[in-house]
């Protein structure tokens, strides 16, 4: 019974996805993906934080003259805690300014403070794990190169599942038959 449940609620995707599949896809624009449709809150959830760890930070070092006997104590946990919160602050920069772009020419990535660019002729191979838009721990995006051993990653939750299905149909465009299984 679970198995027909779960068939049916399956359908209405499906059927979606293939009215976009008969959509032309233009190859020669350029095409983004901004994380910070998806990962608004959870950046602002750093922010917040970030903003709480410096605040505390920050309130502990005023107070540390007016404590003799925990100078030494009260600077070292408000110095902490300010550079946790511009540590935090940092990491959330990635869920508003990440972003994947793929035009004709390859792939940008862009992860905050970092990022990566790929042209397709580098691309040996790629895989996108539909399952990673909903669940952040994963990787959405895989790319490997000839030069790198390790991959080429774009983290979960990031895309929706829709963008991963023009990302596959772009990868299959520009990349194809160099898909993992």
């Amino acid at each position: 019974m679970s198995d027909v449940s779960s068939l049916a609620v399956a359908l209405p995707q499906s059927n979606r996805l293939r009215e976009s599949e008969s959509i032309p896809l233009d190859l020669a624009a350029t095409h983004s993906f901004l994380f910070v449709r998806r990962r608004w809150l959870a950046g602002g959830s750093k922010v917040f934080q970030a903003a709480l760890m410096l605040g505390t930070g920050a309130f502990l070092l005023s107070q540390a003259s007016s404590t003799p006997n925990l100078v030494l104590q009260i600077a070292v946990v408000g110095t902490l805690l300010a550079i946790g919160g511009i540590a935090i602050l940092a990491y959330a920069v990635s869920d508003f300014l990440g972003g994947l772009r793929v035009d004709p020419h390859g792939i940008r990535v862009r992860l905050g403070w970092s990022g990566y660019s790929i042209t397709w002729p580098e691309v040996a191979r790629w895989r996108i794990n539909d399952v990673a838009a909903k669940i952040p721990d994963l990787y959405s995006v895989e790319i490997c190169t000839a030069e790198s051993s390790l991959p080429l990653t774009v983290p979960g939750g990031c895309l929706s599942a829709a963008d991963h299905h023009l990302l596959r149909r772009l990868f299959h465009s520009f990349a194809e038959n160099k898909e993992i299984d």
